[in-house]
Parts: C-alpha cells; structure tokens; sequence
C-alpha cells in the first residue's frame, strides 16, 4: 500500500515512495488537410506498455486549422515537436514548441509565422493529466502573475513591470523546477520561459493537496 501524491514535495522528501522512470520511444506523426493544402509534422514520445498514458500524449499534437482560416490560395504548414521534459517519482511531463506558417508560391506569407505551444503533466500511476490549478491550488494566478511578470522584465532587462492579465501561461516540469512558458501572448516574447527551482516553487504551493488513489 502506498499513497500516489502529485505534492512537489514528493521530489524533494519521498524518493521511497517514488516510480522510477518509465521506457519511451519516439513516434512520427505527419497529417493532411484539405487536398494537402494543410501539412502537419510533428515527433512525439510513446510511453511503452502504458497506451493510456500515450494516448494523453497524442492529444498535444496539433491538428488542422478550421477551413476558415485557410485562405483561397494559401497553404498551411505546422510543425511541432515534443520532447519528455521530466520522467520520474510517479509523473511524466512533455512539452512541445513549434511554428505554424502560412505560405504562398513557397513564401511565407505575414510578418512572421505563429509560435506553438503546448505540454501536458500526467500521474504515471492514475494517467490522471494536472492543471496549474491542481499544483498550485485555485488561486494560482494571484500567487504567480506578479513573481513571474517580475521575472519576464528581469530576462527582458525592463524597469517597467507590465501585470500578466491574460492568464495564457502554462507549466511544465523538469529536472531544474517548474518551468512556465506562454508568459506573454505576443511573437516576439511568447517564447520566454521562467523557471522556478522545485524549493521555490514548493513555497507557492501551499494548497496542494493530495491527488490519486490509495493503492
């Protein structure tokens, strides 16, 4: 019997208590819309032995933009790779980043292509996938907007401190911390990342609870 915790603190205090990391491979996928007038490429990682894990992961790919938004003699070409970010102690986190280009003749049409973002935290145990407000409890926004748009005009070497109203970031997690990204919803920010250390952000976390089943 054991107790699956999704606390951050289980990184840090309960090693005894934790999954190793599980075997992955990497997958292609490639996909066409509208008589080939959409390409889709990505890499992906599959989890072997747990397609239920795999399939959470298959959710990230990308897929074909709404007809709408495929103009008369545009075509479309997005590309997205994901990459496992953090494999160990009862959770799997992948992340993927990539570009969605509209293109004519074989030139891109635009000021520039669109930046893709996109990455899921899953229970290795339950195949349960956690949301911000799962680790860092309800009021995630109001303990993290005003630390992380500090941090965003630090890397950026700002005086000003511009408020994070948008609410677009998202997390990931790695061997360093929990890493945001999606910070600032604009192209030439949007790939900025901030990255809290696993002590740090464990002080933020003061309502996590635990999550999963008694097994």
């Amino acid at each position: 019997m054991k107790v699956v915790l999704l606390a951050l603190v289980l990184f840090l205090t309960l090693p005894a208590l934790a999954d190793g990391p599980l075997p992955v491979v990497t997958r292609k996928y490639h996909r066409t819309a509208y008589q080939g007038r959409c390409q889709l490429s990505s890499s992906f990682p599959e989890v072997v032995g747990r397609p239920d894990l795999s399939k959470s992961i298959k959710t990230l790919l990308p897929q074909p933009v709404p007809k709408s938004e495929l103009y008369e003699d545009w075509d479309i070409n997005i590309e997205q790779d994901f990459q496992v970010t953090y494999n160990d102690r009862g959770l799997i986190s992948v992340f993927g980043a990539g570009l969605r280009s509209d293109v004519k003749d074989g030139r891109m049409m635009g000021a520039h292509p669109t930046k893709l973002f996109n990455g899921i935290v899953l229970d290795t145990q339950t195949g349960r996938s956690y949301s911000l407000r799962d680790m860092f409890g309800h009021d995630v926004h109001s303990k993290l907007d005003g630390l992380l748009a500090q941090r965003v005009a630090e890397i950026i070497e700002s005086e000003e401190v511009r408020p994070l109203t948008d609410h677009t970031y998202r997390c990931y997690l790695s061997k360093q911390g929990v890493t945001f990204y999606q910070i600032v919803d604009n192209f030439a920010l949007g790939g900025l990342e901030v990255t809290l250390p696993y002590p740090e952000a464990v002080k933020l976390a003061l309502r996590l609870k635990q999550l999963g089943n008694t097994i």
